[in-house]
């Protein structure tokens, strides 16, 4: 059973397209990293899952309920930021949640829980309104953690975070997980940083899904897109030596390139060209990095 599942999800805005057929597969427990680049359709598909815009076709179920049919029970269980915290600036962290906390009617005591969680356990008066956009965003966490929700939906989080901010971000989004069982969904458009952070992935371009699996899945993909290059004496020579060995082989730049080898594997190839008088002077690993894959798989 998915944390949150859609299926056939489709949405248009006038005659435009911007989703079709997405069918997202969020496992329980997991940080699910929903990728793609800006405008491909996350902030959109993320709406349609909370309610927030009209679903036109396909289904969404939470824990594997229907959400339309258990509306009020799925939103007990989710929390959410999508977009920009909405918070009262002239209010303290702790009057806004405060506020929330009213709504929800959850425990007085969660409020001290979920600030010391998300570090501003120390911010005594001072205002929303005054506080950096760290801060703003992690208060907004906290919003949305104050109902202890089982599934927690943010969209683009680091969103106009320093560096700093930015580790901080991913460490609290780890610690949810780990430590509490919170399912996290977390939207971005940046690969490098998201790679820290998940165990499953999604990307979207163009409202189309163009990959769903476990973060292992998308990294071996990047291992089957590496290559070794080969720096040799006669080129020409080592690329015949290596297809007559059914190794797939390709002059490039004046090296030959094959698909990515061991060092036993390159031992045993160098022994053997050097035994048919072919110097080898240069042996090195091209290793695609995941935005090289992310890159690819928008191309494709």
């Amino acid at each position: 059973m998915y944390a949150l599942e859609t299926t056939a999800l489709t949405y248009h805005f006038g005659k435009d397209c911007v989703l079709e057929n997405i069918n997202l597969q969020v496992p329980q427990g997991s940080i699910y990293g929903f990728l793609g680049p800006n405008g491909a359709g996350k902030t959109t598909t993320l709406k349609l899952t909370l309610g927030l815009l009209r679903k036109q076709q396909g289904s969404i179920a939470f824990f594997g309920k229907a959400f339309e049919k258990n509306r009020l029970e799925v939103l007990r269980n989710v929390g959410s930021l999508i977009e920009s915290p909405s918070l009262y600036a002239h209010l303290s962290a702790r009057e806004n949640l405060k506020v929330l906390q009213k709504i929800y009617r959850c425990s007085e005591k969660r409020i001290d829980e979920v600030l010391a969680l998300v570090g501003l356990a120390y911010t005594g008066l001072k205002k929303a309104g005054q506080f950096s956009l760290g801060m703003k965003q992690r208060l907004s966490i906290a919003m949305a953690l104050l109902h202890a929700p089982r599934l927690l939906i943010l969209d683009e989080p680091t969103n106009g975070l320093d560096p700093n901010g930015i580790i901080e971000m991913r460490e609290l989004l780890k610690k949810l997980s780990q430590q509490h069982g919170t399912t996290v969904v977390v939207s971005s458009h940046l690969l490098a940083e998201i790679e820290k952070l998940v165990t499953d992935v999604g990307i979207i371009h163009k409202g189309k899904m163009m990959f769903q699996g476990t973060f292992e899945a998308l990294k071996e993909r990047q291992h089957q897109s590496s290559a070794t290059i080969l720096g040799t004496t006669d080129p020409e020579a080592t690329q015949r030596f290596l297809v007559e060995c059914h190794i797939d082989a390709r002059r490039e730049n004046g090296s030959v390139v094959l698909p990515l080898q061991s060092v036993e594997q390159m031992t045993e190839v160098t022994r053997q060209l050097v035994a048919r008088d072919i110097g080898v002077y240069e042996i090195t690993t091209r290793k695609n990095d995941l935005e090289t894959i992310f890159m690819n798989l928008v191309k494709e």
